[in-house]
């Protein structure tokens, strides 16, 4: 099972904070249980918890952000996805001097998912690692070696 976090750390996080409407709820007879079950009841609306000044919170003994406020705020939001990122040859691990540490120039998926006044899709461009800057992909082009 997952961690918790305590009516007493909760206390005490509200204390040290000064959050009296966090101490209320901390102190409150709200009841903190573990779910044990959920039972499918049909398709509702719901929402994004928003929580008021710099919208961090403590959920499961973890400070969190929420966000969704910031994509649902957002006029643009972009992903930028790379088939070898993370990859083994991706790495930074040091090698022997003179040999390349790793590939140079990226393709790199941009995926438009939100845009408020505009398209949204997906396009590809070349990620040049050393100049940490983005170019346009010609498919079927050599393009520029680095």
């Amino acid at each position: 099972m997952g961690k918790r976090i305590s009516r007493s750390r909760a206390a005490a996080i509200a204390e040290r904070l000064g959050d009296p409407f966090l101490y209320q709820w901390a102190t409150s007879d709200l009841l903190w249980e573990r779910i044990v079950s959920i039972t499918p009841e049909g398709k509702e609306l719901v929402w994004d918890l928003v929580v008021e000044g710099v919208h961090n919170f403590v959920a499961n003994g973890i400070v969190v952000h929420n966000s969704g406020e910031i994509e649902q705020t957002a006029d643009v939001v972009l992903f930028l996805y790379r088939e070898d990122a993370g990859s083994d040859e991706d790495s930074e691990e040091p090698h022997a001097p003179g040999e390349q540490t790793a590939k140079l120039v990226y393709e790199t998926e941009i995926i438009i998912g939100k845009q408020r006044n505009g398209p949204t899709g997906s396009f590809t461009l070349l990620f040049h690692r050393a100049y940490t800057s983005f170019e346009e992909h010609y498919v079927g082009e050599e393009g520029p070696t680095f």
